[in-house]
């Protein structure tokens, strides 16, 4: 009843469907509108996977995505939008994500520095891993899946996106940002530099010149 399309025909009686269990969907995160996914219900679970390499080489999965166990709490009733983030960045919805992916992978460079001392890990990498759904006919045939054992058999893992923690803008925390974290200046920030100013007086002069 709570997915009857908003219509005029079913308009006498749909409302009047919702109010028993309103309370319920709305407070679980359990409401659906059909109408914002049909005709594409999704065809794979996918999800993003950090890993930091530090200055030893030495890689940490950073588990940020419920492929790790330890994000996926029982029973999962709280809606969590860093879930939703991923699935963007790993390219699972609305495009390919690429605009976040350095900027997430900056952030986790930063905040290694800030919990290591200062010390900069040498890179991060993002992941993108996913295992297919299985179809209708085949849940019809041997019973729902488990996810677990889905990503485990079928699982897979690409490379997404890889900052380099020393180079590139905006991956090293300012030394003001070190101070307020009681550690030293490092003196290694790299502002994202994008010169509007010198773009803006380079157009004028041009003009000026015809």
């Amino acid at each position: 009843m709570w997915c009857l399309p908003d219509k005029q025909c079913l308009s006498t009686f749909r409302g009047a469907t919702h109010k028993p269990f309103v309370h319920w969907l709305t407070r679980t995160h359990t409401a659906q509108g059909w109408n914002m996914f049909a005709p594409n219900p999704p065809r794979q679970n996918v999800f993003l996977k950090v890993v930091v390499t530090d200055a030893d080489g030495v890689e940490h999965d950073m588990r940020t995505d419920m492929y790790d166990p330890e994000r996926k709490p029982v029973p999962w009733i709280l809606n969590d939008r860093i879930f939703k983030m991923n699935r963007r960045m790993s390219g699972g919805e609305s495009g390919g994500g690429d605009w976040y992916q350095k900027w997430h992978a900056r952030y986790f460079c930063r905040s290694w520095a800030l919990e290591h001392g200062g010390a900069l890990p040498d890179k991060v990498e993002l992941r993108k891993i996913w295992y297919r759904i299985p179809g209708p006919d085949e849940v019809a045939r041997g019973g729902y899946y488990l996810p677990e054992v889905q990503l485990e058999r079928f699982g897979k893992e690409s490379h997404l996106y890889t900052a380099r923690c020393a180079t590139d803008p905006e991956a090293q925390p300012s030394d003001e940002i070190l101070a307020r974290h009681g550690l030293p200046a490092a003196g290694y920030f790299k502002p994202w530099a994008k010169n509007r100013h010198k773009k803006w007086d380079q157009q004028h002069q041009k003009e000026a010149a015809k």
